[in-house]
């Protein structure tokens, strides 16, 4: 049989994934968004780094080192080969299970990077070249009939799990593990886990539990996310019961105007960081239970967690939101610092940009 067939074959007792080949445990992106005011002399960046000078004395210079920065010009290819095409190989070939992650502020391009654009063909995201390459390596590969594609689809939306592949955005019941000091994540009681047999399938349930999304219509963003979104492809091997994933997150963010959905972002937001804190101090025990989004990430965040998590950073700059891009480089240094564990978990060493730079855009 093909390679990636006796793989999946083998015992469940391997090496712990973190020290085996790429992608490593933890990656760390950021993704400029074209509208910034890149002439502003206090935002600096280039292809592995971007700084931010203090606006005041009292506050401090936020620089963050990225495994890449992509710059506005860079096309949707890139970011998907730069970011999750060693993932969708390593969850056909090892079982081997991703989440990507996209934060940033509400506009600044998380989920077009993640599910992409309906004008062009050339904006699709990161989920349907994913879905693409899935089947485009499946057809390619003696054996790949035997690995079976299903698709779950569902958002946090006020605090609650919603399954948007259901005809009426039902709510599904968050389960807690049965090792609560694991790496294991709670059971959605429900979630229904539709068969895609095609890459048509996969967009189709795509596209339709992206229509049953919650969104609001705000100023500096039409269609603003009001809850967080989980699409996974889930892969089993049928003749050995060897599972993988590949799960897409996109993390909706705070916004000025206050609703009964803000706060609850805001409010697991805030358990987020708590749980990153956690990590980062090296706590025994951290507060995954605080919120459905710190439950749901327990499976990619936990320490003894094999999969691999690559997290996307957007950044909208402008001189207006001076404060919110230096909190969300903040919270990519978080993320970055609670999850850097084991070999491969690394990330590039710190440098300097020249205070006077600005970067090409």
């Amino acid at each position: 049989k093909a390679h990636h067939v006796s793989l999946w074959r083998r015992s469940t007792r391997r090496p712990p994934l973190c020290a085996m080949s790429s992608p490593p445990c933890m990656r760390s992106y950021c993704v400029i968004h074209p509208d910034s005011e890149f002439k502003d002399i206090k935002f600096r960046h280039d292809a592995a780094r971007v700084e931010l000078d203090a606006q005041s004395c009292q506050a401090l210079e936020e620089g963050v080192s990225f495994e890449r920065v992509f710059l506005a010009k860079s096309t949707q290819e890139a970011i998907f080969q730069e970011v999750a095409r060693a993932s969708v190989f390593a969850a056909i070939e090892r079982g081997r299970s991703s989440t990507f992650i996209a934060v940033g502020a509400s506009g600044a391009g998380k989920t077009f990077s993640i599910t992409g654009g309906a004008k062009r063909f050339a904006d699709r995201g990161i989920i349907p070249r994913s879905i693409s390459l899935l089947f485009e390596a499946l057809a390619s590969r003696p054996g790949g009939d035997e690995l079976q594609v299903s698709i779950s689809f569902f958002e946090i939306y006020k605090g609650s799990v919603v399954d948007l592949l259901s005809d009426r955005r039902r709510k599904v019941v968050l389960q807690p593990a049965d090792d609560p000091g694991g790496a294991s994540g709670p059971t959605l009681v429900g979630l229904l886990r539709h068969t895609a047999t095609s890459e048509s399938d996969a967009y189709h349930l795509l596209f339709k539990g992206d229509s049953n999304r919650h969104f609001e219509r705000f100023p500096h963003n039409p269609e603003t996310s009001r809850g967080h979104v989980f699409y996974t492809i889930h892969l089993l091997h049928a003749a050995s019961g060897r599972k993988a994933s590949l799960t897409f997150v996109d993390v909706a963010a705070v916004i000025n105007f206050k609703t009964p959905a803000t706060s609850a972002i805001e409010r697991s937001l805030d358990a987020l960081r708590d749980v990153l804190a956690a990590l980062h101090e090296g706590r025994e025990e951290a507060p995954y239970d605080a919120s459905a989004l710190t439950q749901l990430l327990r499976s990619a965040l936990h320490p003894s967690s094999s999969e691999a998590v690559a997290v996307i950073t957007a950044l909208r700059y402008s001189a207006a939101a001076h404060e919110e891009t230096r909190e969300w480089l903040a919270f990519a240094r978080l993320f970055q610092e609670a999850m850097r564990r084991g070999p491969g978990g690394g990330l590039p060493p710190t440098t300097t940009l020249p205070p006077t730079t600005t970067m090409p855009h």
